[in-house]
């Protein structure tokens, strides 16, 4: 018998692209820190960063904080376009949430700051589809943090041990896996759906 009842999915990287060298998200990283896995790493050392994705700063500060510390007069507004420009679409993701959901119950789990949110609901409609998700803005905790995954697997009602949990990052997985969810490490899209069918959980 299958033992996973309901399936969660980080978003950066696995229902939208990500690109970190774009955008102002680069300056967190060191001067020999080019590739885009550097970038992400250090970004999540950071401490005002971690605070702002944990929602113990609001946007103004951390804009104010930002402008200040890389000497830079960007206006608010400004800064909200240039912070949100490295998003894209990752072909092939909503057609397989929908086929997911055709089935079982999905949840989001994603370490991100309300800025990021924001533009992400106004412009990727994939994120629609989730109705409950849990934010690391809104509940003060990033991945790993056990509190996430008991948070994800609240909100899809199950326990943990009956939750499959999808993320990119090798460390998120291994906070899942010790929390006690299955997981997978995502890849692709197409290694993505090749190992739901595997599973039974599409096809």
């Amino acid at each position: 018998m299958n033992p996973i009842k309901a399936i969660i999915f980080d978003l950066g990287r696995v229902l939208v692209q990500v690109d970190f060298s774009r955008g102002l998200l680069r300056r967190f990283a060191a001067e020999n820190e080019h590739s885009d896995r550097q970038i992400l790493d250090q970004a999540f050392r950071d401490p005002m960063f971690k605070k702002f994705s944990r929602g113990r700063l609001d946007a103004e500060t951390f804009h104010r904080r930002l402008m200040e510390r890389f000497a830079l007069p960007v206006s608010f507004t400004e800064f909200k376009k240039m912070w949100c420009d490295i998003f894209s679409p990752m072909e092939g993701m909503e057609n397989l949430v929908e086929q997911v959901k055709a089935r079982y119950p999905i949840g989001l789990l994603s370490d991100i700051d309300p800025l990021h949110w924001q533009f992400l609901t106004e412009n990727y409609p994939i994120l629609h589809h989730f109705k409950n998700p849990i934010l690391s803005y809104k509940i003060g905790a990033l991945k790993p943090s056990p509190k996430c995954y008991r948070s994800a697997a609240t909100a899809v009602r199950q326990p943990p041990r009956f939750c499959l949990f999808i993320d990119d990052r090798p460390i998120n997985i291994i906070g899942a896996k010790r929390s006690g969810m299955h997981t997978i490490h995502f890849k692709n899209p197409i290694d993505l759906s090749k190992r739901l069918e595997k599973l039974k959980i599409i096809g």
